[in-house]
């Protein structure tokens, strides 16, 4: 077993045993499956032919992955000062945290390194 625990950026990964009942589940976008957006327009994905399957929570802040029988890479979407790849081992299910910082109460903004 690899890491329990990773980070990217905005987002917190931890190993958990089991995915909540009656979530719903998200689909690729133009081949891509989109884990979190950044304010300033950036995004961490998966390749649509990854095997993982990412299931939304209702709360924004809060999804989870499975993964299939072979290892995926998250990657950083940005053209400069790009996180490194995570790697995520097959056969494992991950709670995702999107962490959200507020500089004033009425205007949250996601949380960057």
């Amino acid at each position: 077993m690899g890491w329990r625990q990773a980070r990217q950026g905005e987002l917190l990964f931890r190993v958990v045993t089991s995915i909540p009942d009656n979530l719903s589940r998200s689909e690729p976008v133009d081949d891509l499956l989109v884990v979190g957006h950044s304010e300033t327009g950036h995004f961490h994905a998966f390749r649509k032919d990854s095997g993982i399957e990412l299931f939304e929570t209702g709360n924004p802040h809060i999804c989870y992955l499975r993964t299939s029988d072979i290892p995926a890479e998250l990657e950083h979407f940005r053209v400069e000062f790009q996180h490194g790849l995570v790697t995520f081992e097959p056969n494992t299910v991950y709670e995702v945290r999107r962490q959200t910082q507020f500089l004033h109460s009425d205007q949250p903004v996601v949380w960057v390194d």
